[in-house]
């Protein structure tokens, strides 16, 4: 009778065993299926340039602040309803000099937001409590010298529009 009851709780720790074994292959299995090769998911640090008629610059230097100077920037999933990161509008910015066209004596800023989830695609973008709008990733991971760039010879909006 020992006999059969030791032979008994190994075949209950085999069947154990392979219980584990077969949970952590479905768990792998389901891993490799919401992987997506390409896709990176590790945190980056979210950029975004921006225009602002001056809402106070200081002395003659070509430091200016930014009309959003010190709102709060939270970025939202695609869906925007998860928080993902947050930040604060720069409270200095550079005015911008002839040789940028229409945008001449406006206020250039750069915000940055730390520890970004990757892999999104599409993020929801809200300043200082106002309008939610869309950036893609790769507009967020673009850098600040590239975006600027982009920004040459734009037809900024009317002070009434900002």
């Amino acid at each position: 009778m020992a006999a059969v009851k030791g032979l008994g709780r190994t075949a209950c720790a085999g069947v154990t065993m392979w219980a584990g074994v077969g949970a952590l292959l479905v768990a792998g299995g389901l891993g490799l299926w919401t992987w997506e090769p390409g896709n990176d998911r590790s945190p980056f640090t979210a950029t975004m340039g921006g225009v602002s008629p001056l809402a106070e610059r200081a002395d003659a230097s070509e430091v200016c602040t930014p009309k959003l100077a010190g709102q709060a920037v939270v970025i939202y999933d695609a869906s925007g309803k998860r928080e993902l990161a947050s930040g604060v509008e720069p409270s200095e910015g550079e005015v911008l000099p002839s040789s940028d066209g229409d945008t001449v004596g406006w206020c250039f800023h750069a915000t940055q937001v730390q520890q970004l989830p990757g892999g999104e695609d599409t993020y929801k973008v809200q300043i200082g409590g106002g309008n939610i709008v869309t950036i893609d990733e790769d507009q967020l991971r673009t850098s600040i010298a590239q975006q600027r760039e982009a920004m040459r010879n734009r037809t900024p909006l009317s002070n009434e529009d900002v």
